[in-house]
């Protein structure tokens, strides 16, 4: 019983984490690169659609929105899915995640969900490892 409450709230948990960026029709994010300039990504639905790398010095909003005009094409996946394999949107939830990172531009709604599943995988995690640990010791 434990093990299958354990999937349904990791399965809960990546969904409140994939939802904002599936649902969001668009977002520009940067961080400046270790040689100068910033390292630019386009997201559609979850899905890398398009990125760019401007030089030290230069004005970056020129390249930034030759690279929106040239990005992917992505149609709206069917809610709450994003465009790309989960995997995909994971990675790009775990860059975004990163100190450094700037919201250029946002056309949607991103939010995350304060007290969602997310905080019940790590209780249950806590949980499991002191239920391994009680066996162990009863062994």
């Amino acid at each position: 019983m434990r093990e299958r409450l354990s999937s349904a709230v990791r399965g809960t948990s990546r969904a409140q984490r994939l939802s904002p960026l599936a649902q969001s029709a668009q977002i520009v994010a940067a961080r400046r690169s270790p040689i100068g300039g910033w390292e630019v990504s386009c997201i559609r639905y979850g899905r890398l659609a398009g990125s760019c790398q401007t030089a030290r010095g230069v004005d970056p909003m020129p390249h930034i929105q030759a690279m929106i005009e040239t990005a992917e094409v992505v149609d709206p996946p069917v809610s709450p899915s994003p465009a790309a394999h989960p995997e995909e949107t994971e990675l790009i939830l775990r860059w975004l995640d990163t100190p450094g990172i700037r919201i250029v531009d946002l056309e949607g709604t991103w939010t995350c969900p304060v007290g969602g599943s997310e905080s019940r995988q790590q209780i249950l995690a806590s949980l499991a490892r002191k239920n391994d640990d009680r066996a162990k010791v009863a062994k």
